[in-house]
């Protein structure tokens, strides 16, 4: 199996697929029923060099039988050597028909109904096939009734890795009989065709390993980097690098170990750096607990001690009003006392004056008595009395206004 890179660089794309013009040259130089037509000689000798270089092919009639004869040489397009069990299928309107194996020199030959659609299949172990389909189906009645042999050589090139192998499901030539020229011929511009989806197929091959060659490159610098930095336990930065390698050549064990060794590193680290940050937080939450334990323990202690404050405040004014209302109470009580004393005062002394004045009455009345007798002395004496207990009366109620 071929590498495309290497395969690039060793051959020829458009002599490796075609592969035949030594071949070619020979069947065009050596057979005379393929004619070439005269006039426009440069156009057909093109048309038919292209179709030379595609199959490598010689029809005629054959005045034998009314049969389809196909013969020619199976080689590897290198080496021209034989190949490896060539064998050449044959499909019939689809369904297989009938398989050959070549000689020990890649010779085949064999012998179809002239009158078939069939579609001849090449192949070998390790080689790409290619197929080549001959449509004998609108062949007149009258027309090949000698038959016709179709010479058809075909060179196989080595599987080439990556390249789409359902592009050459679709046959290389194709040949049908043509009315006019009364020949088989192919299609040239199916022929064009394929030859640009190979040329496309191929440049995609060696744009593909020209990446490759770019990508083993970057790969290599990617790597160097990243044991550089693990060197240095620079463990972030050989990260990037070994996810650099692995995008440039996905799933390289090398890459992918290195890439676990490092993130092994970062990961202990990384819990290494969480195990701090959490000791860290565990002692700042510690440190916070006890200042809000302690800022509790102060903010109660106030509490109690206003509290505390605030009772003796309560205890110090109750007792400032109780003693307030006893000393008002005191006083109240000594004025009252005052008050009495006063009144009695008062009262004794009106006692007195009355007494004095109903002393001093009676010395009268007694003096009235004895000087006027009868009735009239009697009511003096009365009046006398009344204008003294007014008096005395009037007296007392003045001392307790004052």
């Amino acid at each position: 199996m071929l590498k495309p890179d290497a395969f690039f660089s060793r051959f020829d794309w458009k002599t490796v697929f075609f592969g035949l013009s030594a071949t070619m040259q020979t069947y065009m130089t050596q057979r005379t029923d393929l004619t070439i037509p005269k006039g426009d000689s440069s156009k057909a000798m093109i048309r038919a060099l292209i179709l030379l270089m595609l199959v490598g092919f010689s029809v005629s009639a054959w005045a034998q039988n009314a049969n389809l004869e196909v013969l020619g040489t199976l080689e590897h397009e290198e080496s021209r050597q034989s190949l490896v069990n060539p064998t050449v299928r044959v499909l019939q309107n689809g369904e297989p028909f009938d398989q050959i194996e070549a000689d020990r020199n890649g010779q085949y030959f064999m012998e179809l109904p002239l009158r078939g659609n069939y579609v001849l299949i090449f192949e070998a172990e390790g080689s790409i096939s290619k197929r080549v389909q001959v449509d004998g189906t609108v062949l007149p009645e009258d027309a090949g009734l000698d038959g016709f042999r179709l010479e058809l050589d075909m060179a196989l090139f080595d599987y080439i890795e990556g390249f789409d192998e359902s592009i050459l499901e679709t046959p290389i030539g194709i040949a049908v009989f043509d009315i006019d020229s009364e020949k088989i011929e192919f299609d040239l511009a199916h022929t064009a065709d394929m030859r640009r989806r190979i040329d496309k197929e191929l440049d995609r091959l060696a744009d593909a390993a020209n990446d490759a060659r770019r990508n083993q490159l970057r790969y290599e610098n990617a790597i160097e980097d990243a044991e550089r930095a693990v060197a240095r336990s620079r463990w972030d930065d050989a990260k990037l690098e070994y996810e650099k390698a692995l995008k440039f050549i996905p799933g390289d064990a090398a890459a992918e170990a290195g890439l676990a060794d490092v993130q092994g590193k970062l990961d202990a680290i990384a819990a290494a750096e969480a195990a701090e940050r959490q000791a860290e937080l565990e002692a700042e939450q510690a440190e916070q607990a006890e200042q809000d334990q302690k800022a509790e323990q102060d903010r109660l202690a106030a509490e109690e001690a206003a509290r505390q404050e605030e009772e003796a405040r309560q205890e110090e004014e109750a007792r400032q009003e109780e003693e307030a209302r006893r000393l008002a109470a005191e006083e109240e009580s000594e004025r009252e006392a005052q008050r009495e004393a006063e009144r009695q005062a008062a009262e004794q002394e009106v006692r007195e004056e009355q007494e004095q004045e109903a002393v001093q009455q009676e010395n009268e009345s007694q003096q009235a008595n004895q000087e006027e007798l009868g009735q009239e002395s009697q009511e003096t004496v009365s009046d006398g009395t009344d204008a003294a207990i007014r008096a005395e009366q009037e007296a007392l109620r003045a001392k307790e206004e004052e």
